[in-house]
Formats: C-alpha cells, sequence, structure tokens
C-alpha cells in the first residue's frame, strides 16, 4: 500500500511516533507519549480544534506550544524538551507530506543498552569486593526487577509498602517523572533487597547515593563482574522492560503501568480489578525467573 500524504498535525506526531517506536526500546517511548498528549490539550485549547492542517505548523507554532505548557504549570526543562520535540517532528515531513525517508533511523540509530539474560545471572551470581558496590549493585538490581528510575527508588519510604492480596508485599507509588500509579508486587529478589536495607518509617528503603556516583561505581562493578559493557543505571530500566518482563511473558500494557508510563489516563487510579490483574500476571511472571532467584548472592 502506497503511503498516504500527512496533512495534520496530530496526523504527523503519530505517524513519526510510529516509525520511531520500531527502533527505540518501550521504556524509551514515554516522552513521545505525553507529546502526543499535550500536543492534543495545545490544540484543543488554542484552536478548539482536535488538530489542525500542517500549512498552520509554521515556526511560530512550537513556540506558542512551549508558552503553552509553562503557563499549565509545567517546568521549564519539560516545556523546552516538547517544544523541540514537536520542532523535530515537523522537520521531518518534505515538501510531498512525506516523512522523510529513513528519519527514525538516521535520528535514533543509537543503541540503547540492556543486560541479556547471561549478563544479567553474572552481576546476581557476583559478590562485590566491598560494601559500597554491593550497595550500588543491589539498587541496580533493585530496578532489574521493577523498572523504578534511580530518583523514585532514592524516595522509597515504608509509606510506599503495601500487601498484596495475595500476601506477598507490594509498592504503590506515584513515579516522579510522570505522575502515574504505579503498583508493583514484590518478586523475590527485590523483596529480599528490600528486607536486607529497610530502616525506619521516615528512612528511604534503599541505599541510593547520586546519579553520578552511581554511575561512576557501576563501570567498576562491571569489571567485577567481568562484562564488557559499561553499565549505567538506565540500563537497569531496559532490562526490567526487556530481558525480565517482556522476554518472560508479561504483557505489554502490564510492562507499561508498572513502568509509569504517562500515555494512559486510566493509569492514574488503581483499581481491585487492576490488582487482581497484576498480582496474577507477576506470580506468572516469577515462576519464570527462578534461573535468577537461584543464582542471587544478596
Amino acid at each position: 500500500m502506497k503511503p498516504q500524504k500527512i496533512t495534520g498535525l496530530l496526523e504527523l506526531i503519530d505517524s513519526y511516533n510510529a516509525e520511531l517506536f520500531k527502533v527505540i526500546p518501550f521504556s524509551s517511548r514515554e516522552q513521545y507519549v505525553s507529546l502526543r498528549r499535550y500536543a492534543a490539550a495545545f490544540l484543543s485549547a488554542a484552536y478548539g480544534k482536535a488538530d489542525i492542517s500542517l500549512q498552520n505548523a509554521d515556526d511560530l507554532l512550537p513556540r506558542a506550544f512551549k508558552r503553552f505548557l509553562l503557563a499549565k504549570g509545567h517546568s521549564q526543562r519539560t516545556a523546552h524538551r516538547n517544544y523541540r520535540l514537536l520542532q523535530r517532528m515537523i522537520g521531518s515531513i518534505d515538501e510531498t507530506g512525506m516523512l522523510t525517508g529513513g528519519m527514525a533511523i538516521r535520528k535514533y540509530s543509537v543503541k540503547h543498552e540492556y543486560l541479556t539474560e547471561k549478563e544479567l545471572l553474572r552481576i546476581l551470581g557476583t559478590r562485590m569486593p566491598n560494601e559500597r558496590m554491593q550497595r550500588v549493585r543491589d539498587v541496580f538490581i533493585f530496578s532489574c526487577f521493577t523498572g523504578l528510575r534511580h530518583d523514585d527508588i532514592r524516595e522509597l519510604t515504608q509509606a510506599d509498602l503495601a500487601m498484596c492480596g495475595d500476601g506477598r508485599g507490594c509498592l504503590i507509588i506515584g513515579r516522579k517523572m510522570t505522575g502515574m500509579i504505579s503498583y508493583i508486587p514484590l518478586m523475590d529478589i527485590p523483596f529480599h533487597i528490600i528486607v536486607k536495607y529497610c530502616g525506619g518509617d521516615s528512612e528511604p528503603l534503599l541505599p541510593c547515593i547520586t546519579g553520578e556516583k552511581t554511575n561512576y561505581y557501576l563501570k567498576e562493578i562491571g569489571r567485577a563482574c567481568g562484562l564488557l559493557k559499561s553499565l549505567c543505571f538506565t540500563m537497569a530500566r531496559n532490562t526490567f522492560a526487556g530481558t525480565v518482563a517482556y522476554a518472560n511473558g508479561l504483557p505489554t500494557e502490564s510492562i507499561a503501568r508498572v513502568m509509569g508510563d504517562n500515555g494512559n489516563p486510566s493509569f492514574e487510579q488503581i483499581t481491585q480489578e487492576d490488582k487482581d490483574s497484576i498480582e496474577a500476571e507477576f506470580t506468572a511472571l516469577e515462576s519464570r525467573l527462578e534461573k535468577y532467584t537461584d543464582v542471587f548472592v544478596i
């Protein structure tokens, strides 16, 4: 089928994202999903329309979009990032109204690193030479089995802990970056990490240091485990999405919910039906992860 000419701004965003999502990992899609939602709100407020013609999308439109986001209370960083993304998308259309050939591969060919099953097993089974490296390794592994960002983990306290219907521990948290609610049943590995470090009611659950120092020490940890990759914390989140969750049968919608995807407004609340479904899926997931649990050195 011959590609159709793109005529509308939201149509452009949808087409751009569809191409982009073919080459970037699941965990890297959030900002593009949120851009679409912000743009729809902007068009409704500024034009009273669900979409506008690309003929009206001149250089001034991204600037008006940025001012709209700031007026809605978004941070300067969020407003500028979405402004640049919209500029990039508008610039990806050629004179015929088509996305320029290979735009996604050309602009986003940088590989988003993650740990393979073999590499994750190596880190799980290696005891670190000192306590500092052991703490950083444990926090990294915690992210590999929960999908939490470093900033989210740093803010975890006893107040975020709850009990699943099946009696296991779980986390119920509002994600710092997206504001969505995540309900995360604790599988065996992250549960034992929390038990190891859990402090008082108001203390952080885990011994997090700054992101910069964490990434510095992760390089040491990678070498101690005999890995060729240069470790950084974002690899943990990608590892959860791909190696741990998707490769072992967790549905993509559940992965999105656990990881705080802000593209679905239904993720702003957690119903009992949602909890029951996620718990059942995590029970099935954990039954497929014995290879990791068996080698884990706590």
